[in-house]
């Protein structure tokens, strides 16, 4: 039994400015699956790459991340790393090194020019440039008092 029923959309016509969404929608909807699936890993073939990756933020804004939990995927450095993120120089992928709440600001971007990867990234700079940053700001620590003596 399927996960998910595919409805095939009607074919009607459609407005003149919706013309083209529409055409590939139902174009995509009236493919048998296994045609969708072979354009598929005939696509990521050309790319190179077995699987598709999806780069950007994987975690929204304001939510809870754990110690190690992946943040940000990317090719560049779109997103910084600030206070407690970790990035992998290799791949450019940020990672939460405590846990705590996700919060992306824009900041003042001050390079350390001895770096590798500004080398690689930022060899022309000039001026003044404001970066995103992604920072985990961990909970607050719960005062817990214990009763030693009554006086």
């Amino acid at each position: 039994m399927a996960l998910f029923t595919c409805v095939r959309a009607p074919k009607v016509l459609f407005d003149s400015s919706v013309v083209p969404i529409a055409v590939n929608l139902v174009r995509f909807l009236n493919a048998p699956p296994n045609r969708r699936v072979m354009r598929d890993s005939v696509k990521a073939r050309r790319l190179g790459s077995a699987r598709l990756t999806l780069r950007g933020l994987k975690v929204p804004a304001g939510s809870f991340v754990q110690e190690r939990d992946i943040i940000c995927s990317q090719t560049s450095l779109k997103y910084h790393p600030g206070l407690n993120t970790g990035i992998d120089p290799r791949e450019n992928v940020l990672y939460a090194t405590c846990d705590g709440t996700l919060i992306v600001t824009t900041e003042k971007f001050n390079p350390n020019k001895d770096h590798e990867l500004v080398q690689k990234s930022y060899s022309d700079l000039r001026g003044n440039l404001f970066k995103l940053y992604v920072h985990v700001i961990p909970p607050k620590d719960e005062v817990v008092f214990k009763l030693i003596d009554l006086v």
